[in-house]
């Protein structure tokens, strides 16, 4: 399985901040794959534009994402054919 890298991880959170989205994502070990777990920086929901990006940074790596349902930790899942 494809993994994310410290360095992806820089770059997706980089280019979360240039766009003010004012949020973070973070890796969590999880057996078997990679899970993440967004910080929101402020107190406001966070805005769906987030669900869109992440999406798309993790489909230019061929990689799938699944979110949990309150949409706050997602994790990597199969490779993407």
């Amino acid at each position: 399985m494809k993994t994310i890298t410290f360095d992806e991880l820089i770059e997706l959170n980089r280019m979360l901040e240039e766009k003010n989205l004012k949020v973070k994502v973070h890796l969590r070990d999880a057996c078997g794959g990679q899970a993440f777990w967004i910080e929101n920086l402020d107190n406001i929901s966070i805005p769906l534009e987030v669900y869109t990006e992440l999406e798309s940074f993790f489909n230019k790596k061929n990689i799938s994402i699944a979110f949990n349902n309150s949409k706050t930790e997602f994790w990597s899942k199969n490779l993407k054919i």
